[in-house]
C-alpha cells in the first residue's frame, strides 16, 4: 500500500510520534473494518538501547532507569527474582512483541546475534561476584560466565 496523506500533503509516518488529530496520536487507520495502518513505536530496525554490566557490579540501574526511559519496549516492569542489585542478584524482564534482544555478548562465552528471531520474550539478567549473564528467549550461547555482559534491544516491527 502507498502512503496515507493528511493535511494537504503530510504523509503519516509509520512510527512514533506519527500524526495527531485534535491533540491525540493516531494509533490505527481502519477503512471498512480493515486496519490499513498501525503506528509503530520506532522505525523498524532502530536500536532502542544497549545495557552492559560486569561481575560484581550493581544492576539496579536497569530497573530504576531503563524501564522509565524505554517504556514502549517493556511488556511489564522489570523486577528482582533474587537479591536487590548487588552481586547474587537476578532481574527478570519481558519485552513487547516487535522488540528483540538482537545481540548478547558475554566476555567468556562470546557473542550471539539474534536479529530475525522471535520478538518479545522473557529474559533474566544476573550478576555474581565473578560472573554475569543473560538467559531467555533466543539465547543459545551459555548465558553466564566470568567477566562482563551486554545486550542490545532492537525494534523489529509488529
Amino acid at each position: 500500500m502507498g502512503q496515507i496523506i493528511v493535511n494537504g500533503g503530510t504523509p503519516i509516518q509509520n512510527y512514533y510520534p506519527g500524526v495527531t488529530v485534535n491533540g491525540t496520536a493516531v494509533q490505527q487507520v481502519v477503512v471498512n473494518g480493515t486496519t490499513i495502518w498501525t503506528r509503530y513505536p520506532y522505525p523498524v530496525g532502530t536500536t532502542v538501547f544497549t545495557y552492559g554490566w560486569s561481575n560484581g557490579s550493581n544492576i539496579n540501574n536497569f530497573i530504576s532507569s531503563f524501564y522509565a526511559m524505554y517504556p514502549l519496549a517493556f511488556a511489564s516492569a522489570p523486577f528482582y527474582t533474587q537479591g536487590s542489585g548487588n552481586p547474587d542478584s537476578r532481574i527478570q524482564f519481558t519485552l513487547f512483541s516487535g522488540f528483540i534482544v538482537s545481540s548478547y555478548t558475554q566476555s567468556q562465552n562470546g557473542t550471539q546475534n539474534m536479529s530475525g528471531g522471535t520478538t518479545g520474550g522473557t529474559y533474566t539478567i544476573y550478576v555474581g561476584s565473578t560472573v554475569s549473564g543473560l538467559s531467555g528467549t533466543n539465547i543459545t550461547i551459555p548465558g553466564s560466565g566470568n567477566g562482563g555482559s551486554s545486550f542490545v534491544v532492537t525494534y523489529q516491527g509488529n
